[in-house]
């Protein structure tokens, strides 16, 4: 037997926000009535920046997605289409384990970018394909109903390092081989918000959200990047 180790560590993310009775008083768009939704909501943002933060990144040496790992393709014909998810499919397919013994495995989800979500959307529900007059290729799409799609708005975001409007992912079932993991101190996957008074000597209100969590990538064979471009 033989061993493989993931590791995962939990930070606490958190805000205090204090509205003096000033500011409350003053409230007469009542702005602040839906403050613990948008703590609970920017929390939720946070989570999902740093898991596609490190998702882009791309980290380590050989990379978590590379021709190392043989988890990645690149090139004109890669591009989301019947042949790009073919090539992606069988190089999940393709992988194996550390004993050279297939993985047995199959991808589940196709998760894109907002660039691609017709195209992805096109290619899960077309049964048929529109070949050219000279071709005679099968006209039926080989895919169709397979995988099942996730876009994503951060995948093509700017702000965030490694960000394409071409690359797409196929992964494993999460429950088989876990691609990315995130862990909850004490499985709390929702965050804490809590209101009080604050000092005695102020007059006022405070809020404070607190969350635990960590990101952490985990298996690569549970995946396959392909850059979608030459």
């Amino acid at each position: 037997l033989s061993e493989e180790s993931f590791s995962n560590k939990a930070e606490t993310y958190g805000r205090i926000v204090v509205l003096t009775r000033q500011m409350i008083i003053n409230d007469d768009l009542m702005a602040f009535t839906d403050l613990t939704a948008l703590m609970g909501r920017q929390q939720a943002i946070g989570r999902e920046k740093a898991v596609f933060t490190l998702l882009l990144s791309n980290p380590g040496s050989p990379a978590f997605f590379s021709t190392n790992h043989k988890n990645y393709i690149s090139g004109a014909t890669t591009v989301l289409s019947v042949d790009g998810l073919t090539q992606g499919e069988q190089k999940f397919m393709d992988q194996v384990d550390d004993q050279g013994m297939p993985i047995m495995a199959m991808p589940k989800i196709l998760l894109v970018p907002t660039a691609l979500s017709a195209t992805a959307a096109q290619l899960m529900s077309s049964l048929e394909l529109r070949e050219g007059a000279a071709s005679k290729a099968p006209s039926k799409n080989p895919h169709a109903g397979k995988f099942e799609t996730v876009v994503s708005t951060w995948l093509n975001a700017q702000a965030l390092t490694g960000s394409s409007a071409t690359g797409w992912y196929l992964l494993a079932d999460p429950r088989d081989i876990p691609t990315m993991e995130i862990a909850y101190v004490r499985g709390a996957r929702s965050p804490v918000i809590e209101s009080g008074e604050i000092d005695f000597d102020k007059l006022g209100v405070g809020y404070r959200t607190f969350w635990d969590w960590g990101v952490a990538l985990m298996d690569y064979r549970g995946g396959v990047l392909s850059k979608g471009a030459a």
